[in-house]
């Protein structure tokens, strides 16, 4: 799946079906690809590198910015665990998802390095807490001590 994303340039299925080049139909080979997408969850596996990556280029001056977010889907109505989100800039409620995610910012150079990113649904975690703890417990394994850390509360709606 790693190599026909690359070979696509995307993550659309009908684009890395092509890359195949089957002499069965596209549909078919689409079918095929999309069946059981759900049995192996990389993303523990893919944040862990992601992370190792960036840590190198972490200083002590770095910031490390957490920022609990959300994802909205807009005309989203039947995703599997969507959900409800508020969204700050709109301050409206919508469908969608929570978003973990944790830079590291280099103030001198304007330089954005990623560390951890997850979307998941409310629904699938004990609290965005613990999923904000979790992250930051990846990216200090990785980085230590370095960097100046800040987080972004979030905004809440009552």
């Amino acid at each position: 799946m790693l190599y026909r994303i690359q070979a696509a340039k995307d993550g659309i299925l009908s684009n890395m079906a092509m890359t195949l080049k089957e002499q069965q139909a596209l549909i078919k080979t689409e079918d095929r690809q999309s069946r059981n997408p759900e049995e192996e969850d990389f993303t523990e596996v893919i944040n862990e590198q992601v992370c190792r990556l960036g840590a190198a280029k972490v200083t002590d001056d770095t910031f490390i910015v957490v920022e609990p977010g959300d994802i909205w889907k807009k005309c989203a109505r039947k995703m599997k665990l969507l959900g409800k989100e508020y969204d700050g800039s709109e301050r409206e409620v919508g469908n969608g998802y929570h978003l973990s995610k944790i830079v590291a910012v280099d103030i001198e150079s304007t330089r954005v390095i990623p560390l951890y990113g997850e979307v998941y649904a409310y629904d699938a975690v004990k609290s965005d807490y613990m999923e904000v703890l979790h992250a930051m417990g990846l990216v200090e394994s990785h980085i230590g001590d370095k960097g100046i850390h800040a987080i972004d509360r979030g905004e809440t709606v009552e």
